[in-house]
């Protein structure tokens, strides 16, 4: 059985057992008994600190299935890398990440050195990432160590990294903070002091404990008794397994909801495992319990499919159930168990999404300086301003497959001007004609969410927050202009740049034909700055481009 893009199940079930299409956090069931020992006491005490960040030096990109990477610097010179491997994403996805300046709170007076935020925050990956911190000037081996906290400052937590590695890199298997902390014994001590409530952050506090001095020692040169550290993990693992994953599986039958803390969990297990014990491999007695796991999951899955589609029916959050439907579909084609979809699905996703219609309204507004060359000529600058009514953006049956779900409107009117900077002699350069149009393009984003089981008291609870992740957007303005060409007698109206006015000028500085991300169903501002661009014929038009496009988007029922 195939388990290559098993962690696309969790965009499937993400709202397993709920409904509603608001932010919400909620469980999974009652608390599940767990087995004894470091997950049921002591009672959590976890450490929350208040993050300062430089949204003004985040950097971020549009990240495919391809893979790809991410870079910021922060204002200090710290390079930030982040590399998505190719199979990472289920769809195109907004990466940003967004250096740290400062933390509140840290335990035993530490501070950082340098930080990250990853977002979206939760995002699960189909292949791990790595993170790579480079600050300006080397971090003392004696007073660093990774930290990293879930959502934006919450259950910090001391984050193993890999003995022979410099405090540097990190393995990223779900989007949330990292940080390269610096401080006295004393200071990691009390970091340690703090108990995480999710259980996995708990074996990452255990492990962290035996990784610290063999890692600064390994720094230093000192790579002896790094096979103590490997027997130290697997006893950890084995604990993990056995009390935490074993229990929670058992109960998937009765409850789908914990699909996504069942999923999370087992893959960062499985990743754990790999990352850690390396060529070595896994103990025996690992494979047998991860193996059945995943059947479970896929039979849960296939068994799922019916009643996220009759749920989709009754116009039960439909956004949600069509998601699931279509991350199923996907997954279980992938895994090569098509067999356990319905013969139906194609036509089940296809109703779902025809029930689902979006409503999409833009403004835009455009400023570019000319070189010389190509439009140039005309004139020196120019600003161009639109603004829509509401697109109503539906499924489009044509171009939607069943794991890539497509919407489009009608091309419509668009409310447009156009102003320019002559260099000639005539003074109206351009104006409008009627006849402008604009139209959308929207796809759902079907990359998953984590699960998190929270540990304490011999209980485990699933808890998930149901995030709508929200949609790609692409629009297609069409500017139907004209143009006054000074001919050195007189003023002659051209109309050679019409189609040009949007297509270069738009797609390369300011994100038209571009697609962009919208969180959830909501408003989303999106500016752009270029420098110097090639245009019409290859000649050099765009000296420097600048635009701010606002759109909302509604998801409605039909």
């Amino acid at each position: 059985m195939r388990k290559t893009g098993v962690l696309a199940v969790i965009g499937f079930c993400l709202a397993c057992g709920s409904d509603e299409q608001s932010n919400q956090s909620t469980g999974g069931g009652v608390p599940l008994s767990i087995g004894p020992g470091l997950f049921t006491t002591p009672a959590a005490d976890p450490a929350v600190v208040q993050l300062q960040m430089d949204s003004a030096r985040a950097g971020w990109a549009i990240v495919s299935n391809s893979g790809g990477n991410v870079t910021a610097t922060a204002a200090d010179g710290t390079q930030f890398t982040l590399t998505i491997p190719q199979g990472a994403l289920v769809s195109d996805e907004q990466i940003t990440v967004t250096p740290v300046t400062s933390i509140a709170g840290l335990p035993g007076g530490a501070t950082v050195v340098a930080g990250a935020q990853l977002e979206p925050d939760g995002l699960l990956l189909l292949e791990p990432a790595t993170l790579e911190i480079k600050p300006p000037s080397p971090v003392s081996a004696a007073q660093a160590f990774p930290i990293a906290w879930d959502a934006s400052g919450n259950d910090l937590h001391l984050h193993p990294v890999m003995p022979r590695s410099a405090v540097t890199a990190f393995q990223v298997n779900h989007f949330s903070g990292f940080a390269i902390a610096s401080g006295s014994d004393a200071a990691m001590s009390a970091i340690d002091a703090k108990i995480p409530q999710a259980c996995a952050n708990r074996v990452f506090r255990e492990l962290n404990k035996a990784f610290a001095a063999r890692r600064r020692a390994a720094l230093m040169g000192d790579e002896s008794g790094i096979a103590d550290l490997a027997a130290r993990f697997i006893e950890l693992a084995r604990s993990y397994l056995n009390n935490i994953l074993k229990p929670v599986i058992a109960q998937l039958e009765k409850d789908d909801s914990l699909l996504p803390c069942v999923m999370s969990e087992v893959v960062a297990f499985e990743r754990t495992v790999q990352l850690m014990m390396g060529e070595a491999g896994a103990p025996a007695d690992f494979a047998e319990p991860l193996e059945n796991a995943w059947v479970e999951v896929y039979k849960a899955l296939g068994d799922s499919f019916n009643r996220t589609y009759e749920r989709c029916m009754r116009n039960e959050s439909p956004v949600f159930q069509l998601q699931k439907m279509t991350s199923a579909a996907r997954l279980l084609v992938i895994v090569n168990l098509p067999e356990l979809l319905p013969g139906d699905h194609v036509s089940k996703i296809q109703e779902c999404g025809k029930r689902i219609e979006y409503r999409v309204s833009v403004e835009s507004k455009i400023e570019n300086v000319y070189a010389e060359q190509g439009r140039g000529s005309f004139f020196s600058s120019s600003r161009t301003e639109f603004r829509t009514g509401m697109l109503k953006v539906v499924w489009d049956e044509k171009q939607s497959q069943p794991g890539a779900p497509k919407f489009t409107s009608e091309k419509v009117a668009l409310d447009v001007s156009v102003s320019a900077v002559p260099r000639g002699s005539c003074r109206n350069q351009v104006r409008v004609q009627p006849g402008s149009t604009i139209a959308a393009t929207v796809i759902p984003i079907l990359n998953p969410r984590i699960g998190r089981l929270v540990c304490g008291g011999g209980k485990a609870r699933c808890e998930q927050t149901d995030v709508n992740p929200g949609v790609m957007v692409t629009i297609a303005p069409h500017v139907v202009e004209e143009i006054f060409v000074n001919t050195g007698t007189s003023c002659t109206p051209s109309t050679e740049w019409n189609e040009w006015m949007m297509m270069w000028e738009g797609s390369q500085s300011t994100g038209a034909f571009e697609p962009f991300q919208v969180r959830g169903t909501g408003r989303a501002v999106v500016a752009r700055r270029g420098g110097r661009r090639r245009g019409y014929l290859d000649l050099p038009a765009i000296q420097s481009a600048a635009s701010t496009v606002t759109a909302s988007v509604e998801a409605a029922r039909k």
